[in-house]
């Protein structure tokens, strides 16, 4: 069921003018002050079009859960 998900967090997708205008927008924000987001989200130089977005810590915990379920998430 989280294949799909596993795969695209690991292989990345090309982020859109819309998504990367957003991110930077956020990141922007002195009212974010979520270190996680700006670590998991943030970028040298901002996000542009075209740029690949790939989450790799992600994809190895949506791995661990579809191993090894709940124990997995715990």
């Amino acid at each position: 069921v989280v294949e799909p998900a596993i795969r695209l967090a690991n292989e990345g997708f090309p982020v859109t003018e819309a998504l990367a205008k957003r991110l930077n927008a956020v990141l922007a924000d002195e009212k974010t002050t979520d270190k996680g987001f700006k670590w998991t989200f943030g970028k040298k130089g901002g996000w542009k079009a075209g740029d690949e977005l790939i989450q790799l810590h992600l994809a190895r915990a949506l791995r661990s859960i579809a191993e090894k379920g709940s124990d997995g998430f715990y």
